[in-house]
């Protein structure tokens, strides 16, 4: 039987979940309350919710989105990464965690829609910004214009300066 509170948990991942352009499930087995704080703090500084779940709730919830696959990784202590801003920060920041206190497991990710196991998770993670890619590709694209753009120059400059030598020599 099917409590309101639960109802509501429900809807409310069920929003979060659709909402989200990341999602990262992971096992916090192993972690104590402190570390989970620390966990948590670093999310909200990058804008990501770090929620533990009810397995049977997140399914639930899971099923009534186009997520489906997230019910059938729901086993054992559970918690989601959830950023409805930006691809990569849960990852960024689970990383960095992972990497200084062995924990969370991170178990798949939801990119954009993709699933995605734990290691390309991992790679997602130290990827740069979307803001430093797009930036890269512009430069990119920009580098062979102005190397056009200085050779052209460069040599209208060589021609001026041949033709001012040329007029010193007939004004002599």
């Amino acid at each position: 039987m099917a409590t309101p509170q639960k109802e509501q948990a429900v809807a409310q991942l069920v929003e979060k979940i659709n909402a989200a352009r990341a999602i990262i499930v992971t096992d916090y087995s192993g972690m104590n309350v402190l570390s989970i704080s620390e966990l948590r703090k670093k999310c909200r500084e990058a804008s990501v919710e770090y929620r533990v779940v009810k397995n049977t709730l997140t399914r639930i919830a899971a099923q009534r989105t186009r997520y489906g696959v997230l019910a059938e990784r729901m086993d054992g202590p559970t918690a989601l990464a959830i950023s409805a801003t930006d691809e990569v920060a849960p990852a960024r920041v689970l990383s960095e965690f992972l990497k200084s206190h062995g924990l969370p497991k991170i178990r798949l990710g939801l990119i954009e829609g993709r699933v995605v196991n734990s290691a390309d998770v991992e790679r997602l993670a130290f990827l740069p910004s979307k803001k430093v890619l797009l930036g890269q590709f512009a430069g990119t694209l920009v580098r062979p214009l102005s190397m056009l753009s200085f050779a052209l120059t460069f040599k209208l400059r060589q021609l001026a300066i041949a033709l001012e030598e040329i007029k010193k020599k007939k004004t002599e």
